[in-house]
């Protein structure tokens, strides 16, 4: 693609990160585009030049973490994010119903330690529990946890190393056995990557 200033748009690509990347790579040449690749260790925004100079259009491709330091970068547009926007609390309002985990509580880390036997009850549940923070940039790993025995906040705090203000995403366990994820706009589907 090529702006009206006559340069052509980069991409920053992280490694490692998504399936097919040798596709992806390809069709990028393919397409003309020049494109550098980066690790999350590698990359510190205030030296993004060594990839492109700070005036040029960048598009960066891999982790929402790394994307946030692409963010910091002279480049224009970088990453396409917004980290509101990525909240559990943001778009589980809008796509609750048709989500895997659509029936769910958003609260405090040490409200799910108070109110455990509640929420158990709800989801009848013998313990296990599936959470995940609210942020999508991943203050800790999601997963199924057993508040029979991580019971206290000191021990559920330890375990998913977070204070009791985090604010996290509780829906009980269920199995997956594959994944999906799609991209696209208000009129057409531009991926879908299986995980």
């Amino acid at each position: 693609m090529i702006l009206k200033n006559g340069k052509k748009v980069n991409w920053l690509v992280e490694k490692n990160i998504i399936d097919r990347e040798e596709q992806f790579l390809a069709e990028l040449s393919r397409q003309g585009y020049i494109y550098k690749e980066t690790t999350y260790l590698n990359f510190r925004s205030e030296e993004a030049n060594k990839y492109f100079p700070n005036d040029e259009c960048v598009i960066f491709k891999g982790t929402l973490n790394l994307g946030r330091d692409v963010l910091r970068s002279a480049w224009t547009p970088g990453a396409y994010m917004n980290e509101k926007n990525l909240r559990c609390s943001t778009y589980y309002a809008y796509f609750g119903d048709y989500l895997l985990n659509n029936k769910y509580f958003i609260l405090p880390l040490a409200e799910l330690i108070r109110r455990q036997t509640e929420i158990l009850e709800y989801f009848k549940s013998n313990g296990e529990i599936f959470i995940r923070p609210n942020s999508n940039m991943k203050s800790f790993r999601a997963g199924v946890f057993n508040l029979k025995i991580l019971n206290t906040m000191m021990t559920l705090g330890q375990e998913l190393r977070t204070d009791e203000t985090t604010l996290v995403l509780v829906a009980a366990k269920r199995l997956i056995t594959k994944e999906w994820r799609f991209l696209f706009t208000k009129i057409r589907l531009l991926l879908v990557h299986f995980i």
